[in-house]
């Protein structure tokens, strides 16, 4: 029985975990911080993360604490629908829909599914060597630990990334980016649509979630680490966007303390030419942390989880499940960033003809593209 060795546990690094002992590998993760860490904003699982979650049997658990969206759209500054998406397109196209997830649930919820012990928290990763058949892991407090397999999920700032390939590094997108949670009950209307507001250089979003709590977050164009905009708070927000809809007035009223607003400036990091060194292979955010625009980071993790799970199940050796997973993982997850990053520029654009254009291009291409569209993004097998 192979021993594998999962640094991160965020969503790709969970899920990874609960599909390999589903397997019957022997399986630890070890995270950095020393207790769970207050995950206050949302999250969308789209068509492919939820076919993913069905995949690894735990689609039903994690739909209990989730909210399923009817509609997802984008509506212009002066509230025209530019373009939507609805459940029941997407159950005709793909066969599955979209739920949204306040992130703390979802992380209890895969916590709970790993028997006790099976995460270990303060463990901060420093290094690791591979000796023959083995890969020993170094952390910072001096222990270490051996495996068949390392897996590194251990997100953006990956140090498991960092030292295959030092040469990699962490983009400013142009940017940045506010979310939260209130509590606020938006009506039986809304209380199942999505919707994404673009303006000039801005934009702004308001997810339903389950509880009657609602997932808002706004993006602005913006210098990177700028003293202002890391310290928003309410009424900035009404200021700066003021002339959006009233739906985002009313959810801006209920933006409570500071401390309850999360920032941080949009990055990406590009995948490497391989996620796979040996023995140690990245996931999720380590290998391929992409902007928010596709709302695809968590559910491109939980693909990976399933499909490195599958590979190693199925593969004679770690060697050649490894390669399978590089093979089958690193075309779509290059794609993914691309898209998402292009999307972004599109959707930040500033000038008032360019941004008249946009909303023109992205109304008209809406329902003729969804169908193709949408397969592409979803309808992936397993």
């Amino acid at each position: 029985m192979k021993q594998v060795i999962i640094i991160g546990a965020g969503i790709g690094g969970l899920c990874t975990a609960i599909a390999l002992k589903e397997q019957g590998f022997r399986v630890k993760v070890y995270e950095r911080f020393e207790a769970v860490q207050d995950l206050g904003a949302g999250i969308i699982l789209h068509p492919n993360a939820i076919r993913a979650l069905e995949e690894l049997g735990i689609k039903n658990a994690v739909q209990m604490v989730g909210h399923q969206l009817h509609q997802l759209g984008v509506v212009s500054q002066d509230g025209e629908v530019l373009s939507a998406i609805s459940s029941k397109t997407l159950k005709d196209e793909v066969g599955e829909t979209m739920w949204s997830f306040h992130r703390a649930d979802l992380h209890a919820l895969l916590m709970k599914m790993l028997p006790e012990g099976a995460v270990e928290m303060g463990k901060t990763f420093v290094k690791a060597e591979q000796k023959g058949e083995k890969v020993e892991v170094h952390f910072k407090d001096g222990t270490q630990v051996e495996g068949d397999v390392l897996i590194g999920a251990d997100g953006m700032n990956s140090s498991v990334r960092k030292q295959f390939v030092p040469e990699s590094h962490i983009r400013y997108s142009g940017y940045t980016c506010w979310r939260g949670v209130v509590q606020l009950d938006l009506g039986d209307q809304m209380d199942h649509v999505g919707m994404e507001v673009w303006g000039r250089g801005k934009r702004f979003g308001i997810i339903p979630l389950s509880g009657k709590r609602v997932y808002w977050f706004a993006m602005e164009n913006s210098d990177p680490d700028d003293e202002v905009m890391m310290n928003y708070h309410r009424n900035d927000f009404q200021q700066s966007f003021d002339d959006f809809p009233p739906e985002v007035q009313r959810v801006i009223s209920h933006i409570g303390e500071p401390h309850d607003i999360i920032w941080g400036d949009i990055e990406e990091v590009k995948p490497p030419k391989t996620l796979v060194f040996g023995r140690v292979a990245l996931i999720g955010d380590a290998a391929h942390a992409m902007t928010p625009n596709l709302g695809q980071g968590g559910g491109i993790a939980i693909e990976d989880a399933v499909v490195i799970a599958k590979c190693l199940t199925d593969s004679p050796s770690v060697e050649e499940a490894l390669d399978r997973y590089e093979a089958k993982r690193l075309t779509r997850v290059m794609q993914m960033v691309k898209r998402s990053e292009n999307l972004g520029k599109i959707a930040q654009w500033e000038g008032r003809v360019s941004v008249a254009i946009r909303n023109w291009v992205t109304k008209k291409m809406g329902d003729s593209m969804n169908g193709p569209r949408l397969r592409k993004m979803y309808d992936v097998r397993f």
